[in-house]
C-alpha cells in the first residue's frame, strides 16, 4: 500500500493496526497501538526510501531476526537490506523464525528470538580486547 499512502491520508487521518500473533495465548505483548497518524506512516515510509540510499555505507556486522510468514514487513526485505548493505558476508548472519508474527520479541518464539540476539552481542564482544566488558554482558 505504500503506492496508495498518499492518496490515503489525503481521505484517513489515522490507520487502524492489528496486532498478529501465531499463538495469541502465548503473546507477551498485549498492549500495542491501536492505530498510528496516516501522517506519521507517510514519515515513516519516507525514512524508508532515505534509508535505503544509506545500505551501501553500512559495513558493520549484522544480525537480522525476521520471520518466514511475516505480513507486515515482507520477508523480502531480508534480502534487500542483506544484499544492499557493504558488511562483508562473514559478518552478516540472519534468522529465520518458522512461526512467530511480527511483534516477535512478544510472540511465541521469543525465548528462540532474544537468546539468539544475546548470543550473537555475547560472540561479538568476545572478539573485544577488553574482558571487562564481555564479563558485565555475560552476567546478565
Amino acid at each position: 500500500m505504500h503506492f496508495a499512502a498518499g492518496m490515503l491520508s489525503a481521505v484517513f487521518r489515522k490507520w487502524n493496526l492489528k496486532s498478529v500473533f501465531a499463538d495469541p495465548d502465548s503473546a507477551s505483548c498485549k498492549a500495542h497501538y491501536e492505530w498510528a497518524p496516516t501522517d506519521a506512516i507517510l514519515s515513516f515510509f519516507e525514512l524508508v526510501d532515505h534509508t535505503a540510499l544509506l545500505l551501501p555505507k553500512v559495513g558493520c556486522p549484522v544480525f537480522i531476526v525476521h520471520n518466514r510468514h511475516e505480513q507486515t514487513v515482507l520477508p523480502e526485505s531480508v534480502a534487500l537490506l542483506s544484499e544492499g548493505i557493504a558488511t562483508p558476508q562473514a559478518d552478516r548472519e540472519i534468522l529465520w523464525l518458522e512461526r512467530s508474527g511480527h511483534q516477535v520479541f512478544c510472540d511465541c518464539e521469543r525465548e528462540l528470538a532474544v537468546g539468539a540476539v544475546v548470543r550473537y552481542v555475547s560472540g561479538r564482544l568476545a572478539l573485544c580486547q577488553e574482558p571487562s566488558i564481555v564479563n558485565d554482558v555475560t552476567d546478565l
